[in-house]
């Protein structure tokens, strides 16, 4: 055997070792790379926070209403957390979407508005779910022009049985019991269309009542107001869904004169959007 064929192995060994090793290297100073971006980032976020002091939060919603892992959630949380917040100001501009989650925001801002006042400014809209929302606030201020209300609950399912029966697809199930899960393989019968028809009735006699509280209405005005109607903001004010018309600097007026926050206008109206964009 020559030296040349005893050499070859050792340098094929040696290529594979150092791309390897090339690859391990690479990896590790990607994550160090991303371990101090995050770091950085985080710190910050605390020491901006440390800097602010007592503040004004502001948090919006500006889209349907559909999850609890959204931002405007995170950022409630935040604020419920905080002994810095004077208060809060919440800034609605939403169709509305599923009552559930409206829900926990509802309930969320309740144990907030126990420690500080919220104000919520309605921009083009704040319907159905976002006005469920606004009514664990102290005051509501909208623009003329706003879309606000829409008091009711719809509920809908998609069915697919024709659609199966055209294909040749056949569904079925074993057991006993009427499951709520196969309407869209089953379609709609008389027990399924009661049940889903006593649940929005529910959800829609909840909702009533959240609005009779949060607003102050009695029957009649309750009525006026129901049955997913939506009204301009010109509307809403003199039906008492809103308490009058403005934006950042009205709500910063209410403050001050309502609540004594803020009068010497030092605190800062503090996005918080900047701490979960």
């Amino acid at each position: 055997m020559t030296d040349k064929q005893v050499a070859e192995p050792n340098v094929c060994a040696e290529v594979m070792y150092a791309q390897t090793l090339k690859k391990k290297t690479k990896f590790w100073i990607v994550l160090s790379i991303l371990s101090l971006i995050y770091v950085f980032s985080h710190w910050g976020v605390s020491e901006e926070k440390e800097k602010i002091g007592k503040h004004v939060a502001e948090v919006t919603v500006g889209h349907p209403i559909e999850s609890l892992s959204e931002n405007w959630y995170k950022q409630l949380q935040m604020v419920a957390q905080s002994d810095d917040v004077e208060a809060l100001v919440l800034v609605l501009d939403s169709p509305g979407g599923v009552v559930h989650v409206a829900e926990a925001g509802y309930s969320l801002l309740q144990r907030i508005r126990k420690k500080i006042p919220i104000i919520t400014i309605v921009k083009s809209q704040a319907a159905s779910a976002a006005y469920l929302m606004a009514c664990a606030t102290d005051v509501i201020l909208a623009q003329e022009t706003s879309l606000v209300g829409s008091i009711g609950v719809i509920s809908s399912v998609t069915v697919v049985k024709d659609l199966l029966n055209k294909i040749g697809v056949q569904y079925t199930t074993n057991g006993q019991g009427k499951n709520l899960s196969g309407i869209p393989f089953q379609g709609l019968n008389d027990f399924t269309k009661k049940y889903l028809y006593l649940e929005g009735q529910d959800s829609y006699t909840w909702f009533k009542g959240i609005v009779k509280t949060g607003r102050r209405f009695n029957d009649q005005q309750l009525a006026r107001v129901t049955e997913g109607r939506i009204f301009l903001g010109s509307d809403a004010l003199g039906l008492g869904l809103i308490d009058g018309f403005g934006g950042l600097a009205e709500a910063n007026y209410w403050l001050q004169r309502a609540k004594g926050i803020n009068s010497d206008n030092s605190l800062l109206f503090v996005d918080y959007n900047r701490y979960t964009a």
